[in-house]
C-alpha cells in the first residue's frame, strides 16, 4: 500500500510541474502549455522515471531476443524495435530520417538493448513528448 501511495502522491507532484492549474479560475487560460526548466529537471532526475523505464519490461523483451542464445536480429527487427520505441514515447511512427539516425545509433551501441534505452530516454526528453504527454 505505501508504494501505490508515494506513486500517487509522486503523480501529484509530476501533474503540478506539467502544468496541472490550481483550478481557481474557471477558465482554460490557468493552464500553461509551454515546457519549463522545471519540466526538463525533473525528466533527467526524478527515480520514479527511470524506474518506470527500467521496469517496463518491453527493453527486458527486445533484449531475450537481440542477445538469447542463437540470437541473430535482423535489420527488420531492429526497424521494428525503432518504430516501437517511436509510437510508446511521441505516438507516431518514426521519419525516414529519424529512423536512419536510430539505426546509426543502434550500429554504435554496446547492446541492441542499451542503444533502445539511450533512444527511449533521448525521446522522452523531446519538446514532443513534453509538449503532448
Amino acid at each position: 500500500a505505501t508504494g501505490f501511495l508515494s506513486m500517487r502522491m509522486a503523480g501529484t507532484y509530476a501533474m503540478n510541474v506539467f502544468g496541472k492549474p490550481s483550478r481557481s479560475l474557471n477558465c482554460d487560460c490557468e493552464r500553461v502549455s509551454q515546457p519549463s526548466l522545471l519540466q526538463t529537471v525533473f525528466l533527467h532526475n526524478d527515480p520514479l522515471i527511470r524506474m518506470r523505464l527500467d521496469e517496463s519490461g518491453w527493453i527486458d523483451e527486445v533484449a531475450e531476443v537481440a542477445t538469447g542464445p542463437g540470437a541473430a536480429p535482423t535489420a527488420r527487427d531492429r526497424a521494428n524495435w525503432i518504430r516501437l520505441a517511436w509510437l510508446r514515447t511521441v505516438g507516431r511512427p518514426p521519419s525516414e530520417n529519424e529512423v536512419s539516425r536510430a539505426e546509426r545509433h543502434l550500429a554504435t551501441s554496446k547492446s541492441i538493448p542499451d542503444g533502445l534505452r539511450d533512444l527511449m530516454w533521448a525521446l522522452i526528453n523531446t519538446k514532443e513528448f513534453v509538449l503532448n504527454h
